[in-house]
């Protein structure tokens, strides 16, 4: 738990150094520029306890008396408001004291604060509520345990070191301001400070139009990704365990909602639909970012009055892959006659949290129905969700009326769609072009295989494998039917494998199409070259009518974004033995299959 803590605040630290940190910026300036010598401190002490409560508390109890999360945000948007304008006028700023003054004596004389440590606190909260950070493994798995409300105390811990660690940065930022500020002469001050309240009253309208978030979403698409390798130590397999310790999954596998709406109307629903109605929607929640969205939060609410299908995805996951040329169909044929089609990125591996990699993803897939990234679980959670993909059917009125899990029944669903808008039967229908057939559910191809402790089944090895640590290992020379082996250097964590010296993977497969989600070493959270591997099929490179589309003449693979690559595609379904040689500091995390 030690270790874990100092991770934890060493994350914060990292996070407020990214482009996250940039609306916070003139808050924090302003904030200092005022009050007395305690108002830096007041400032960080106002914004980790604020942060921390509204991660694990306020948010549940906001829920818990009918009002969306986003409350708290228009409560800090509008105490930054109060703040700026106070420094921008100071009469103002004068008529707010006196009137705080005359109201607030709770045994301390808080209000006539010349230390500067009661206003401090108070623009520390305004911008815990207002501040949205880039989540990484640490951030990401406190809100999920937060979103289920089942938070205990190594959950508040962690988080609070978390935000410790995220003020730090704010710390440092408003010490060198008001040094700067002590430094100029006295009228050059006078100047100063109505100049840094209207920044801050600007920065609360850019959070209230959030602009804020179309910023710091464009910053981490367009600059290198620097935190990536920043969060390296977040992503050590000791960590990932605990973090992943902290965590309960959900004890059924059905939607709650779906599965009591269904077990209270064996028979179905009586009105037009035909279907079971599940009530309102839970609201989209914990989204770091949009896409296709014209830069405005996204919310299900605001879509009432229209059909919408939620879908679950993450686009290094084969499954989900194949469901979107459907989706994207529905979407262009039935926008017109009320249909939205909103696209949950709820990442299974990390790389897929970052929202660079995942407008990338959305840019090259060519999707143009609204996507938001839900990287701490909170939508996922509310839903219910457990399978990627997952679709939800919601209605006109905002009520939730069916699901589907996975691939398939691509007319089902549509006509579903057609019913909830009314669609005449004689309309024309939408026209999809599959990406790739989906394996028939009797095939006999090779189940996925996971590369990290964690979850992964059918290992050959002739020792023992050793999670944790970099270690070498020897593929045997006969592989059992659907086995993978480790051969060279691995660095085994819970949830994939990072190459070492003379790393390979192993596998005896049966299927037309083998694909591996990978990422690069480095270089490759920017989307630069991230150097090459190379794949042999049969003892032997793959054949041109063999070779999946990420690997070129003589077995050679290119690694770049960190994403899902095709490996292997054969004519036809058929036995094979693999093997994928990686460069140092490649991480593999899965293997997937088609027919």
């Amino acid at each position: 738990m030690p270790t874990l803590l100092a991770v934890a605040f060493v994350a914060g630290v990292v996070t407020a150094l990214s482009p996250c940190v940039l609306p916070a910026i003139p808050v924090v300036l302003a904030g200092a520029a005022g009050g007395g010598r305690r108002r830096v401190a007041g400032i960080a002490a106002g914004f980790a306890v604020t942060f921390t409560a509204a991660t694990l508390a306020m948010a549940a109890a906001l829920r818990a008396l009918g009002l969306g999360t986003g409350a708290l945000r228009w409560v800090g948007i509008g105490a930054l408001a109060a703040f700026g304008l106070a420094l921008l006028l100071p009469p103002l700023g004068g008529a707010a004291a006196a009137a705080l003054g005359s109201v607030a004596r709770l045994g301390e004389r808080i209000p006539r604060d010349r230390s500067g440590l009661g206003g401090g606190l108070l623009v520390g909260a305004a911008l815990a509520l207002v501040w949205t950070p880039c989540a990484g493994p640490v951030m990401g798995a406190v809100a999920a345990v937060a979103a289920t409300g089942e938070a205990g105390p190594a959950a508040v811990a962690v988080l609070g070191a978390y935000s410790a660690g995220a003020a730090l940065p704010l710390v440092l930022v408003g010490l060198g301001g008001r040094r700067a500020l002590a430094a100029v002469g006295p009228r050059a001050r006078g100047l100063l400070r109505p100049a840094l309240g209207a920044l801050m009253a600007a920065t609360a309208l850019v959070v209230a139009l959030g602009a804020d978030a179309r910023v710091t979403a464009a910053l981490a698409r367009d600059v290198p990704a620097y935190t990536e390798a920043l969060q390296a130590l977040e992503r050590a397999p000791g960590i990932e365990r605990e973090l992943a310790g902290l965590r309960r999954g959900a004890a059924s596998e059905i939607p709650p909602f779906l599965a009591a709406a269904r077990g209270s109307r064996p028979g179905g629903a009586t009105d037009a639909l035909g279907l079971p109605d599940a009530g309102p929607a839970p609201e989209l929640a914990g989204v770091t970012a949009g896409f296709n969205t014209d830069g405005r939060p996204l919310r299900l609410a605001g879509l009432r009055g229209r059909v919408v299908l939620v879908d679950f995805w993450t686009y290094s996951c084969v499954n989900c892959l194949r469901t979107l040329p459907h989706l994207t169909a529905l979407d262009r044929r039935y926008r017109a006659d009320g249909l939205t089609v909103v696209g949950v990125h709820t990442p299974e591996f990390v790389f897929e949290a970052d929202p660079g990699n995942v407008g990338r993803a959305v840019r090259e897939l060519g999707i143009r129905y609204p996507v938001v990234l839900d990287p701490a679980y909170e939508t996922w959670d509310a839903f219910g969700t457990r399978y990627w993909p997952t679709t939800y059917l919601i209605d006109r009125r905002g009520h939730v009326r069916d699901l589907h899990v996975g691939e398939g029944d691509e007319a089902g669903s549509e006509d579903l769609v057609r019913r909830a808008l009314g669609v005449p039967d004689d309309a024309p229908r939408a026209e999809a072009a599959r990406a790739e057939a989906p394996p028939p559910h009797d095939a006999t191809i090779t189940p996925e295989t996971w590369l990290g402790a964690d979850r992964i089944r059918r290992l050959a090895a002739p020792q023992a494998l050793r999670p944790g640590e970099m270690a070498r290992y020897r593929a045997p020379a006969r592989l059992p039917a659907d086995h993978v082996a480790f051969d060279g250097a691995w660095l085994v964590g819970p949830a994939g494998a990072r190459a070492g010296r003379g790393a390979a993977l192993e596998l005896a497969f049966r299927a037309r199409r083998v694909n591996l989600v990978l990422e690069g070493g480095r270089g490759s959270a920017a989307g630069a070259g991230a150097g090459a591997g190379r794949v042999t099929l049969d003892g032997r490179p793959p054949r041109a009518g063999e070779r999946g589309r990420d690997v070129g003449r003589r077995g050679r693979l290119a690694l770049a974004a960190p994403r899902m690559y095709r490996l292997v595609d054969l004519p036809r379904s058929r036995a094979g033995r693999l093997r994928v040689e990686l460069p140092p500091g490649t991480r593999a995390y899965a293997f997937s299959f088609g027919a």
